[in-house]
């Protein structure tokens, strides 16, 4: 049983098959945004398509109690999801107590919602942290895991063939791949923040099993009552991850997670 499932979405699929290939006017599915779901500036189209993965969202419904064994499994994500299965915000604050502008630029998605009469800003996505500042190319041992460092060699532009003795000679337990590391940053005072909103302060929510990786481009608009903030535009879930989570109930809790962005595999924890 594995820790973990990583889902790379259809939509993710298609987007990267889009940015390979030279389609002229090839639909671009807006109905299948973020911004389409909690309908926020859904019309605007990004000036470059596909759009890059620039945020993350969490959830805490990434698993399920086996009765039987009284244990935990991660839910495996279907290929088709467009989004994860219970969203929870980052972020839950009134609308007339917004966050200052340098904290509310951490975050994107912001939606309007109502909760006991009272109207609340919900920010559903985190800006992702960048740690690498180019492209990593490693060669992996497919049996030990163990991997080596590519460099890319010019001379290859004259490549060599390598002489094959017999079929069983052809090595297959090697395969190359290329990543970027990120950083994801969760904090507990954000996720019980929003949990007294959302569920009336049921601690038991507090446990992040979800997250998603969306691709999407920052736009300077207006909210609702015309404040301008950075928003994040034509925003579609590349990756949907789930786990048995971790447990953010706890104020000073902070889950900090490297994370690699993986060519093959959407991405690693």
């Amino acid at each position: 049983m594995l820790p973990f499932y990583n889902t790379k979405t259809l939509i993710c699929v298609r987007n990267e098959l889009i940015g390979r290939t030279n389609l002229i006017n090839v639909d671009m599915l807006k109905d299948s945004t973020i911004n389409s779901k909690y309908d926020i500036y859904k019309d605007i189209l990004p000036s470059f398509f596909p759009t890059k993965i620039n945020y993350f969202g969490i959830g805490n419904n990434g698993f399920k109690t086996l009765d039987d064994m009284n244990s935990l499994i991660p839910r495996k994500p279907d290929f088709r999801n467009m989004d994860l299965y219970s969203p929870i915000p980052f972020r839950c604050v009134p609308i007339d107590d917004d966050l200052d502008e340098m904290t509310q630029a951490k975050y994107r998605m912001k939606v309007m919602k109502l909760y006991n009469d009272i109207n609340y800003w919900c920010y559903y996505l985190k800006v992702i942290e960048y740690l690498s500042t180019d492209i990593n190319l490693v060669y992996t041992n497919l049996e030990t895991g163990d991997e080596d460092t590519l460099i890319i060699n010019y001379n290859n532009l004259n490549p060599i063939p390598s002489d094959i003795v017999s079929p069983d000679s052809i090595d297959s337990t090697y395969e190359c791949n290329a990543y970027v590391d990120t950083k994801l940053i969760i904090e507990g005072n954000e996720i019980i923040e929003a949990i007294n909103i959302l569920y009336n302060g049921d601690l038991s929510k507090c446990n992040i099993s979800e997250i998603g990786l969306y691709s999407g481009e920052d736009k300077v608009v207006q909210d609702s009552l015309d404040n301008e903030y950075t928003e994040a535009i034509f925003t579609q879930l590349m990756t949907h991850h789930c786990f048995t989570g971790v447990d953010l109930s706890n104020p000073s809790t902070v889950y900090e997670k490297d994370l690699r962005i993986v060519e093959s595999t959407g991405f690693v924890l």
